[in-house]
């Protein structure tokens, strides 16, 4: 920004009546806080939230994928690296320590989602030629830059700035106002008809409430457990093994367990120097596992059995797995389960949970089915206290698919939790808003419970509920159409997404299956 053009742009500052940034706020609010967020994300990228240090440098390239000819890499200061600062900094707070990788995902997934939009929108903007002024950029960067100091552009900031730092604020400013331009030009001179609001205070009525009793997998009887776990004890069976893990190649792998077949008493220290998976530090020491756990370790199943028929001492063959070659040692001979221990009956329940929940549901759908054949003859509630069932109550609530927040969600009047995720369950809204008053529903599966429900009551929205849809609906739209821009680029064409291979692994330990 040459001499001439800070004296241009103060003169046009002073001789305006009204405050640029005032008349913005006032004339367009939503490009004034879009233009807020823009600062803000400029002011993040100067100060930076190095959260992602694994990222780049030596490792190579970290490119998450791709929207168009355009890659979507993370480089320290592009756009995807300040969207990880800004959101990082948004959670800094409230980091809970117990899940740092959920959340380390849940921010860098954000944040690539956000230069998908980005990106997408750039080559928008591209194909129909969009143009942004030098005079314009030097306008908002003048107002809105790097470069202030008391609230106001400071020279010495300016001309104390490297090159290479104004180009890179140029680039980011012209790109951050083509981006405004094109939200400007698709949102800012919507209108909304009555009509449209009077179509979704319908949607808000009838609400009903219901009577409902639930069956968890919890339910599902100990001794049925018991039954599952002899029936299937090969499956819980249990041996002391240690492994070599390698990602190179099996001709590798193979190199290796030559050398210990020659020398069976370097295993340690080969997997401390070879091995590439979590169990390397420990030497190749994985503790006690489970059949079922190293399951998802081997290609075949036949290849698990050799392991299992090893005595102690012995050393497998090389072994294919899904991504790694591994070589296993047998520190201790498999034993059978004890089916009279209440923490493998635990762990029984937890597989069975996971892997068996088709079995569970079949059983406690059962149960349902009797209740409310039972039901037809003595009543919901006798039947329930019949077969040992709390009745709850719900509130009331239209068809309410999805959650949206501007109508009644669905709800318990307790602290029962069964009903968390009917929101997002079809069957749940088919079967009970079909019912006629104080019919019973077919047992309906919503997660981990199963849902008996009774038509109990049922009403109109209550008018202060429709009111504010008047006052909400723009706020309503505007989310929606957000929402609607970012399916249309995160489901283009033009969209290559990477980015879950390339997440784990920058931040997922290889090898780590069934520990």
């Amino acid at each position: 920004m040459p001499s001439r053009e800070i004296r241009r742009v103060k003169q046009k500052k002073a001789a305006d009546s009204v405050h640029p940034l005032e008349e913005r706020r006032n004339k367009k609010p939503f490009l004034y806080i879009f233009s807020l967020g823009l600062l803000v994300l400029i002011v993040v990228t100067f100060i930076g939230v190095p959260i992602a240090s694994k990222a780049g440098g030596s490792q190579g390239r970290s490119i998450f994928g791709t929207y168009g000819k355009k890659y979507i890499e993370f480089i320290y200061g592009n756009y995807f690296s300040n969207q990880v600062n800004a959101l990082a900094a948004q959670i800094s707070e409230s980091l809970d320590k117990q899940n740092v990788l959920g959340q380390t995902y849940q921010v860098w997934r954000e944040a690539f989602n956000r230069t998908v939009v980005h990106l997408g929108i750039l080559s928008e903007t591209d194909t129909a030629g969009m143009y942004i002024t030098e005079q314009h950029l030097d306008e908002e960067i003048y107002l809105n830059g790097p470069y202030m100091e008391n609230g106001e552009f400071s020279e010495n900031l300016f001309n104390e700035a490297s090159i290479t730092e104004k180009v890179n604020t140029r680039k980011t400013f012209r790109e951050g106002l083509r981006e405004q331009e094109y939200r400007q030009d698709l949102f800012e001179h919507t209108k909304y008809s009555t009509e449209e609001i009077n179509f979704l205070k319908s949607m808000a009525s009838p609400e009903r409430s219901f009577f409902y009793v639930t069956w968890a997998y919890s339910d599902y009887p100990l001794d049925e457990v018991t039954a599952y776990g002899r029936e299937n004890s090969d499956l819980f069976r249990k041996i002391k093994l240690s492994r070599i893990a390698i990602k190179t190649s099996e001709a590798e792998a193979k190199k290796i367990l030559e050398q210990l077949n020659l020398n069976g008493s370097r295993f340690e220290d080969l997997a401390k120097n070879q091995s590439t998976d979590t169990y390397a530090e420990k030497g190749g020491d994985m503790g006690y596992k489970m059949y079922y756990e190293l399951q998802s370790d081997f290609k075949e199943k036949s290849d698990l059995d050799t392991v299992f028929e090893l005595s102690p001492g012995d050393i497998s063959k090389v072994i294919a797995g899904p991504s790694l070659w591994f070589i296993y040692r047998c520190d201790e001979s498999p034993s059978a389960p004890d089916l009279t221990n209440e923490e493998m009956l635990k762990t029984v329940r937890t597989y069975m949970e996971r892997f068996e929940a088709g079995k569970i549901e079949d059983y406690l759908t059962g149960k349902a089915r009797d209740l409310k054949t039972l039901a037809a003859a003595e009543g919901f509630d006798k039947a329930s206290q019949s077969m040992d069932k709390a009745v709850f109550t719900t509130d009331f609530f239209p068809v309410n698919y999805g959650g949206t927040f501007f109508f009644s969600p669905v709800r318990s009047m307790s602290e029962d939790t069964a009903l968390n995720t009917a929101a997002y369950n079809e069957n749940f809204f088919l079967e009970t808003f079909k019912l006629k008053k104080d019919e019973i529903s077919e047992p309906v599966i919503m997660g981990s419970n199963i849902i008996l429900a009774q038509f109990h009551d049922e009403r109109d929205a209550p008018e202060e509920n429709l009111l504010q849809l008047d006052y909400y609906y723009p706020y309503i739209v505007q989310q929606f159409r957000d929402e609607s821009l970012s399916r249309y680029f995160l489901t283009s064409p033009k969209f290559s997404d990477n980015f879950n291979e390339k997440f784990a692994e920058m931040f997922v330990p290889q090898g780590s299956a069934g520990e």
